[in-house]
Parts: C-alpha cells; sequence; structure tokens
C-alpha cells in the first residue's frame, strides 16, 4: 500500500484551514486495510458550527436560507433565525431521549423542516438518510430494512402518511419515532420555531465521523447506501462550491434538488453555509419564479 505523500498531505492540510476546527488535524489522509480512506481523523470540529454559529458572528442578521413554496409565498431566514431553530429541533429530540437515538431517517420534499432536521442532527453528531418524499412504499419499506432507523421526521401532508406508513391515528405528524424493528411506536406533532433563542450547545466530532447516508436509486438492484464521513465531504462541498461555482459569502445559490440527491446536501446547504452564503431552496423543482425574491 502506497503511503501519502508529504506534499500531499501538506496541500490538504492547508484546504482545511476553511473549517473552523476545535482540535486541528495533523494528518488529512489514512489508508486504512481494505483499501478504506480516512480523512482528519485526528481533527475535531462540529458542522453545524461552521454552518451556522461562526457566521453569526460576522453578520448573524444576512440571510442563510430563502425558501420558496409551492404557491411562491417566499420566506427568509437569517442566520439567527436558523440558529434558533436548529437549537430548539435539538432540544426537542433531548426531550426524547436523543441517547436512544443513533440512526435517522428524513422523509421530505426540499423544505426548511427538512434543513433544519439535517443541520439539529448534525449539531448533535446523530447519522441520517434522507430519502425522496415521492418513493414508492415498496421503495421506503425497503430502505427502512437496510437503515434500521430509530426515528423518521417526515412533512408529507396526513393522507400521504397514512397511504406509505399505513397509521391509523394521525395528529399533523412531523415526528414519527420507531422502534428497532420499524414498528411504529409514537407520533408527536411538531412545529418550527425561528424566534425562541435557547442555545443548545454543541459538542465537537472526529473528522471521520460518519454523518449520513445517500441512497442510490435502487432503479438496477437494491439501493446501496453511500456513507459519507463528515470533515472529508464538507471540505469537498466547500471547496467545489468556491472553485467549481465560483461561491463566497456574498453569493446567492439557486440548486433545484431535492436532498433526497446528494446535490441536495452539497449544494443547496452544507456548502453554501459553510461559506456563509445564502441558498435558494424551492419546494417544487418546477416552480417557475415570476417575482423578485431577493
Amino acid at each position: 500500500m502506497k503511503k501519502i505523500s508529504n506534499k500531499f498531505d501538506k496541500f490538504w492540510l492547508n484546504e482545511s484551514n476553511l473549517i473552523s476546527w476545535k482540535i486541528s488535524p495533523k494528518k488529512s489522509l489514512r489508508l486504512k486495510k481494505d483499501n478504506y480512506f480516512s480523512w482528519f481523523e485526528d481533527g475535531k470540529y462540529n458542522i453545524t458550527y461552521n454552518c451556522i454559529e461562526r457566521n453569526i458572528k460576522k453578520n448573524g442578521n444576512k440571510t442563510a436560507l430563502i425558501f420558496v413554496s409551492k404557491d411562491q409565498v417566499v420566506q427568509k431566514i437569517s442566520y439567527i433565525e436558523l440558529k434558533n431553530a436548529v437549537d430548539n429541533f435539538c432540544y426537542f429530540l433531548k426531550k426524547k431521549k436523543i441517547n436512544k437515538i443513533k440512526t435517522v431517517l428524513i422523509h421530505s420534499s426540499a423544505s426548511l423542516e427538512a434543513s433544519v432536521a439535517m443541520l439539529a442532527l448534525a449539531k448533535l453528531g446523530i447519522f441520517f438518510s434522507v430519502i425522496f418524499e415521492e418513493l414508492e412504499v415498496e421503495a421506503i419499506k425497503l430502505r427502512f430494512k437496510i437503515l434500521k432507523p430509530d426515528l423518521i421526521i417526515t412533512k408529507s401532508a396526513d393522507n400521504i402518511i397514512k397511504k406509505k406508513f399505513k397509521f391509523t391515528k394521525i395528529h399533523k405528524s412531523k415526528i414519527l419515532k420507531f422502534s428497532n424493528n420499524s414498528k411504529i411506536k409514537e407520533v408527536i406533532a411538531y412545529k418550527l420555531n425561528f424566534n425562541h433563542n435557547r442555545d443548545y450547545p454543541y459538542s465537537n466530532f472526529q473528522g471521520n465521523k460518519k454523518i449520513f447516508c445517500l441512497f442510490t436509486s435502487g432503479s438496477t438492484g437494491v439501493p446501496k447506501g453511500i456513507v459519507h464521513n463528515s470533515a472529508g465531504y464538507f471540505l469537498y462541498a466547500m471547496l467545489t462550491c468556491k472553485h467549481k461555482f465560483g461561491m463566497n459569502n456574498k453569493s446567492i445559490i439557486l440548486c433545484a434538488s431535492d436532498a433526497g440527491w446528494i446535490n441536495g446536501h452539497t449544494y443547496s446547504l452544507f456548502g453554501p453555509l459553510g461559506l456563509g452564503a445564502s441558498s435558494i431552496i424551492l419546494e417544487s423543482p418546477t416552480l417557475s419564479l415570476h417575482k423578485k425574491i431577493f
């Protein structure tokens, strides 16, 4: 097995300065057994801190997310408001004994709820996977079987939830809790709160900690769950935004991708927020924008 050259190591450690570290890594890439690669494993940081808190220090009132609903209602969320929503969501999960939650499945279209959930789970260090809201029942069941989630988060309308998850009782469901065998245990209502400011302490995790899994389409067989580790993925997201798209903290980006696809993670959320930019989220990717939203 080839060793990592000092020149290679120096280059990536220098690039990693885009990340605000609690403990800076001394090594970029480590080659493990069975061709396993581990990035920045000796560094510690929090990805959500990098996406939100450090931008608040510069300009908390700056717009972080611009959400355009299906009926073209525009909602602008500042970095401070986004922090409030994420921290409130963390406290909500804490009440639900998050220490017992190891894996979460997010079932949602492009939405503020999905964005807040992804950032909150990343802040807490909870492994998650987002699936496309319009998947058929059998496709969803198959992903349940592979992922074995402790919790599912959804924004689907009640009639769709009833059809896909076979509930007998629904209470405007936002959060659905599963037992380990993926049978419904509890139905919980939750509403995002962008105003109530309660700081939720963030923990720092190793750079190679698993952050999320994204499934392939399954069109050619059983869907494959591709696991992304935190710091290597996050640096890649910021670097491609910066160098491929010329993005900076003054940019406003529109990536019309659902978070069920990798672009909806990288170029709608983590990449833009990591650079302090503003990201437009379209609830429906087929929206034709007839009004000025900037």
